[in-house]
C-alpha cells in the first residue's frame, strides 16, 4: 500500500517482522528495501523491529538503540559492534544483539543466496499447474433479479404458521368487514328512518319522529355494532402481528443457527459487512416492515372484496367500471413491479458496503491516520454512500410515480358512480342512505386499490429481506456437534482421553477447493505424556495442523487418532470440548472476570481454577 502512494519519501515501518521467522524476514527485508530491486529503493526507511539479525545488512545506514524508553545509542552497524556500554541493561541489549546474528549471514554469499535451488522450470510449471479460473479471497455478493417468487410468500407464510395462521386471519378478517360494513349500513337506515319506521335484516326500527325511545334504540344498535368491529378488528390485527413475529423469530433462530454452524472458511469469504447487513438491516425488516406490509397486504385485500360487495349489493352497474379500473390498477402494479423490487435490493445491496466499510473504519483508524489517508478513505466512504443514496431515492421516486396514478384512476370511479346515481336512480330508486353508502365505498375503492397496490408494492419490497436471509440458511455446515447424531460411531467411554496418544496418518488439508494443499500427506505420533514441539517457517502448516486436529477445516485424506478414536468420526463437541484445548495466537477475553476467561463454561471449581493461576 506504500509503494502505490508515489507522494510517500518517507515511510514508517511499525515492527512488520515479528511474525515472520528470520530467513523470511530477511527474504521481506531484502525486496522490500534493501535489494537493488527494491521497492523502497527511493525512499526514507523508519523501520521500528525486534529482527536484529538485519541490522549488519550494508542498507541499514544507522541504528537507534532503545533501552527502557531512552537512546543509548545512534550509529551505525560497525559502530554498535565496538560499541561500550556504560550501565548493564544496555550492554545486555547489545550482546542480545551480537548473538542474534550468525556468523554465516554477515558474507556477501548470505546476502545473494538464491532461496530456492536450481528447478528446471517446466518441472515446477507441471508439478503446480496455474489455475485455469482467478480465484478471489472474497465472495462478491449475489444479487437477484426481477419480481419475488411464489415460493418467497409461501416461506414467510409457512414461518408465519401455515395453513392454521392463514385460515384463522382469513376468519377474523371476513368477521372483521362484515361488521365494518353493517355499522355503515346501520347508520345509511337510520338516516333513512328520518321520516318512516324501517327494517334492518327483517327487524324493525322506528322512524327517529317517535321520541328519544326511537334514538335510543338506533344508538344502542349502532354502538353495539362499533364495539364488536372494534374487537374483531383488534383480534384481526393483533393475529397478523403475531404470525408476523413469529416467523420473524423462525427466520432469524434459522439464520443464526445456519451461521454459528458454518465453517471458518465462510469467514474468510464473506466480508462481516454482509453478515451484520443480514442481521441489522434485513432482520429488521422482517422484523418491522415486513410484519406491517403484510398484515396491511391482507387488510387491503380485505377491503378491495367489502368493496365489490357493497357495490354489487347496492349499485350492480357500477362492477364494470370498478372491474376496468382494477384492471388497469393491475397493469400499472406489474410495470412498476419490474423496478419496484429491484430498487430495494440496490439499496440493501449498496449498504453492505457501508456496514463494511464502517467496522474497517474504525477498526484501522489508528492506520489511516498515520499514513495520513484520512481524504482517500472520505472519498471512498461518501462514494459509497452517494451509491446507496442513489438507490434509495430512485426507489422512493417510483413509489411517487405510482401514487400519482393511482388518485387519477381513482377519481374516475367516483365520477362514474356519481354520474349513475344522478342520471340513473329512476331505475335504481335508491334511497338518500344508500347512494350516499355505495358513494362513500365508491371512494373508499380509490383508497382501497391505491392502499391494495401501495402495501402489495411494499410487501413485495420487504419480501426481498427474506429472499437474502434465507440464503443464509443454506451455508454449509460443519459436522454433527454431538457424538450421539454420529450414525454408526460406538459412543465415547467415560474419562476419554486418559492417556493421551495422539497420531497423524497422511493427513492432507485444503483450506477451499482450488486452493494449494496446506498439509501433504503428514504422518507422525506423540506417545502418552510426552511433550512435541512443531517447528517450521512462516507459511509452513504449523496452525494448519492445529486447524486439522480441531477440525476448524475438515482434512481432504488421511486419519487422526487420539486414543485410538478417530477424531473425524467424532461429534465436534467432543473434539473441540473434551478432547483437546488450545492456547490461540489471538487472545480474547471470554468474561468480565478472570474466573470467566479461565473457565467459561463453569466447569471446574474455584480451587481448580486457584491452582491453574499458580501454575502460571
Amino acid at each position: 500500500r506504500i509503494w502505490e502512494e508515489a507522494s510517500s519519501r518517507l515511510v514508517l515501518l511499525d515492527d512488520p517482522f515479528s511474525a515472520l521467522d528470520s530467513s523470511t524476514a530477511r527474504d521481506v527485508f531484502q525486496n522490500l528495501i534493501a535489494g537493488p530491486d527494491a521497492l523502497l529503493r527511493d525512499c526514507a526507511v523508519l523501520l521500528v523491529t525486534h529482527a536484529s539479525h538485519i541490522l549488519c545488512d550494508a542498507a541499514v545506514d544507522q541504528i537507534l538503540l532503545l533501552v527502557d524508553g531512552q537512546t543509548q545509542f545512534l550509529g551505525s552497524w560497525s559502530e554498535l559492534r565496538d560499541f561500550d556500554a556504560k550501565d548493564a541493561s544496555t550492554q545486555r541489549a547489545v550482546e542480545f544483539i551480537k548473538l542474534s546474528i550468525q556468523p554465516e549471514t554477515n558474507g556477501e554469499a548470505r546476502e545473494h543466496a538464491p532461496v530456492v535451488t536450481d528447478v528446471p522450470p517446466k518441472a515446477r510449471a507441471d508439478e503446480h499447474p496455474l489455475p485455469h479460473k482467478r480465484q478471489t479471497l472474497m465472495e462478491a455478493e449475489q444479487r437477484e433479479y426481477s419480481t419475488t417468487s411464489l415460493r418467497t410468500w409461501l416461506l414467510w407464510f409457512r414461518r408465519a404458521g401455515g395453513v392454521t395462521f392463514l385460515s384463522l386471519q382469513v376468519l377474523f378478517l371476513l368477521v372483521d368487514r362484515i361488521a365494518y360494513v353493517g355499522v355503515e349500513y346501520v347508520l345509511a337506515k337510520w338516516t333513512e328512518a328520518a321520516r318512516a319506521p324501517v327494517s334492518v335484516l327483517g327487524v324493525p326500527f322506528p322512524a327517529q319522529t317517535d321520541g328519544p325511545a326511537a334514538q335510543t334504540r338506533w344508538l344502542r344498535a349502532y354502538g353495539l355494532l362499533i364495539l364488536f368491529s372494534t374487537l374483531a378488528t383488534f383480534v384481526r390485527s393483533e393475529w397478523a402481528v403475531t404470525g408476523g413475529v413469529r416467523a420473524a423469530r423462525r427466520v432469524f433462530r434459522t439464520m443464526a443457527r445456519a451461521v454459528l454452524r458454518a465453517p471458518t472458511c465462510y469467514f474468510e469469504t464473506v466480508p462481516m459487512g454482509r453478515v451484520l447487513n443480514r442481521f441489522a438491516y434485513d432482520m429488521d425488516v422482517v422484523d418491522v416492515r415486513l410484519t406491517q406490509g403484510m398484515s396491511s397486504l391482507m387488510i387491503s385485500l380485505g377491503w378491495y372484496v367489502t368493496s365489490l360487495g357493497v357495490h354489487a349489493f347496492i349499485l350492480p352497474w357500477s362492477l364494470p367500471v370498478i372491474l376496468f379500473v382494477s384492471v388497469l390498477y393491475w397493469v400499472l402494479m406489474l410495470r412498476y413491479r419490474k423496478t419496484g423490487p429491484d430498487l430495494q435490493r440496490l439499496d440493501a445491496l449498496t449498504r453492505s458496503p457501508l456496514q463494511s466499510m464502517m467496522a474497517e473504519r474504525l477498526e484501522g483508524a489508528t492506520s489511516i491516520r498515520a499514513f495520513g489517508q484520512e481524504e482517500h478513505f472520505a472519498r471512498r466512504f461518501l462514494a459509497a454512500v452517494d451509491d446507496n443514496s442513489a438507490a434509495l431515492l430512485n426507489f422512493v421516486s417510483a413509489q411517487v410515480w405510482l401514487g400519482v396514478r393511482i388518485e387519477i384512476l381513482g377519481s374516475l370511479v367516483v365520477l362514474v358512480t356519481s354520474l349513475l346515481i344522478v342520471c340513473c336512480n329512476h331505475i335504481f330508486r335508491l334511497e338518500t342512505g344508500m347512494a350516499a353508502l355505495v358513494i362513500l365505498w365508491s371512494a373508499n375503492l380509490t383508497i382501497t386499490l391505491n392502499f391494495l397496490v401501495d402495501t402489495f408494492s411494499e410487501a413485495e419490497a420487504c419480501i426481498t429481506a427474506i429472499e437474502r436471509v434465507d440464503d443464509m440458511a443454506d451455508l454449509p455446515r460443519e459436522r454433527p456437534v454431538a457424538t450421539s447424531d454420529c450414525s454408526d460411531v460406538p459412543p465415547l467411554p467415560s474419562g476419554w482421553p486418559r492417556s493421551g496418544a495422539l497420531d497423524l496418518d497422511a493427513v492432507s488439508l485444503r483450506y477451499r477447493p482450488g486452493l494449494p494443499l496446506a498439509l501433504d500427506g503428514v504422518s507422525f505420533s506423540v506417545p502418552p505424556g510426552r511433550r512435541c514441539g512443531v517447528v517450521g517457517r512462516s507459511g509452513s502448516g504449523k496452525s494448519s495442523l492445529v486447524a486439522a486436529l480441531f477440525r476448524l477445516v475438515e482434512p481432504e485424506t488421511g486419519t487422526a487418532t487420539l486414543d485410538g478414536r478417530d477424531l473425524g468420526e467424532l461429534g465436534l463437541e467432543d473434539v473441540r470440548g473434551r478432547g483437546m484445548a488450545a492456547i490461540p495466537q489471538d487472545p480474547f477475553l471470554t468474561g468480565p472476570t478472570v474466573r470467566d476467561c479461565l473457565d467459561p463454561l463453569r466447569k471446574h471449581g474455584d480451587a481448580e481454577v486457584l491452582e491453574a493461576l499458580g501454575a502460571v
